[in-house]
């Protein structure tokens, strides 16, 4: 499965750009997910024809968007990548109808305000060491799961002449990525508190990034989500925004003066955990989920799959963008990576009035314990096939806690998923048939 380059830099000149040979990539997370579709649902010609389009699609699309964040203030870059919902739909759309798409009128809630949902992915530690690791499709799973299940929805709107749901997904990279760069300034202040520290780059970014979206006419929410050292950062970073009283998590003040709402989401948050031992578990459990979980939760790019990145590193390239690899910031790069696993063991402490949602797996050797694994057999004794049956004892206010089926990487293609990429698959084709 592979996609045609695209446009990466807006100081290129588009015309020489498209003269090019086309250049193909193969898409780990795709070409995974294809064949749980075809296990699924079988090899049917149009729907494999139509799933290889969503993919390719999204490929695309991240590609072409992937840019390089710069903070003069705290002296380093780096990398991330954004999808809008509204341009991914339309791209299928006409390619499924061969109709180009006029104006549509955009959506405007019950409070006459345009509603803007904004999703910031945050990148989880970089175990491995390598520079590959904390890049822009370090969770890309959770910007397709997002995106593909509001197809049909978007779809939908389209054909009434309405604007899609104002919705973007921004994957986010560190400067320890390859892409990225390290001041020594930023160096020594980061391995004093990584998470915190690294915390602060981020409320930049989503600063900056959602000034245009804040005003009168506009109703903006954000969703923070990070899986492993992901999900500590992002709570941090949650609790960073709100002391800015740019943001809120008060529904009532959103609906009052619009203030933007934030909601946090950490799976499998490692600094959170109820783990008495954070260090020592995380080392010793880390390579153990990888031998016991199998091949279930599909690919990792960049992270299990250096051939991608480095079929990505050479379109970029061409672009203007491109690595960083002195020996200077490789060796800061690398000794960062190791502050940041150091600096579990001393675990996070959040704010009793930041509001979270914690997900944990189960299985997960880097946070289980026995008392979580206790409360969720029992709520599921208790309250069988209900949507409380995942719940745990939370051990701060304002915080869910939910125990799920599965090790510390989230399996991106369970039924559900496929069930939604079922769905996107057969609205394109109800699409074709009747242009």
């Amino acid at each position: 499965m592979g996609i045609e380059g695209g446009n990466f830099n807006k100081h290129i000149n588009k015309s020489e750009v498209h003269k090019e040979e086309p250049e193909k990539i193969t898409f780990p997370h795709g070409e995974y997910g294809l064949n749980l579709y075809e296990k699924e649902y079988g090899s049917d010609k149009k729907e494999i024809e139509k799933v290889k389009e969503i993919f390719d699609t999204f490929l695309n699309q991240e590609i072409e968007n992937i840019q390089i964040y710069s903070s003069e203030k705290f002296g380093v870059s780096m990398p991330y990548t954004k999808i809008n919902m509204g341009d991914f739909a339309k791209a299928l759309y006409e390619k499924s109808t061969g109709k180009k798409i006029g104006p549509l009128k955009e959506p405007i809630g019950e409070d006459n305000k345009k509603h803007i949902s904004n999703e910031f992915v945050f990148p989880g530690a970089p175990l491995n060491f390598e520079l590959l690791d904390n890049g822009p499709f370090h969770f890309v799973g959770e910007s397709m799961k997002q995106c593909i299940g509001k197809l049909p929805n978007a779809f939908e709107k389209i054909k009434k002449g309405k604007e899609p749901d104002d919705f973007e997904v921004f994957t986010l990279g560190t400067p320890m990525n390859e892409f990225g760069k390290i001041s020594p300034e930023f160096f020594e202040k980061f391995k004093k508190n990584p998470t915190e520290v690294m915390s602060e780059v981020f409320v930049e970014f989503i600063n900056k990034n959602s000034e245009s979206k804040i005003n009168k006419d506009t109703k903006l929410n954000i969703e923070l989500y990070g899986i492993s050292w992901g999900g500590g950062t992002a709570a941090i970073t949650g609790e960073k925004l709100l002391e800015t009283n740019k943001f809120t998590q008060d529904p009532e003040k959103t609906k009052k003066d619009g203030t933007p709402r934030v909601a946090i989401k950490a799976q499998n948050p490692v600094s959170l955990s109820r783990a008495k031992i954070k260090g020592p578990q995380i080392w010793l459990g880390s390579p153990l989920n990888d031998t016991v979980s199998g091949d279930q939760y599909g690919p990792t790019i960049g992270k299990s799959n250096p051939e991608f990145a480095k079929q990505v590193e050479l379109k970029l390239e061409k672009r203007g963008i491109v690595v960083n690899k002195s020996e200077e910031q490789q060796k800061m790069k690398k000794k960062a990576m190791i502050d940041i696993i150091i600096s579990f063991r001393k675990g996070l402490k959040l704010k009793p009035e930041t509001k979270i949602t914690e997900i944990y797996g189960l299985h997960d050797l880097t946070t289980r314990t026995s008392s979580l694994m206790r409360e969720v057999k029992k709520q599921k004794e208790n309250h069988p096939n209900s949507l409380g049956q995942n719940l745990a004892k939370p051990q701060r206010e304002n915080s869910r806690v939910f125990g799920v089926d599965m090790f510390h990487e989230t399996p991106w293609f369970r039924k559900n998923e496929l069930d939604r990429i079922k769905n996107a698959v057969e609205k394109l084709i109800e699409l074709e048939n009747n242009k």
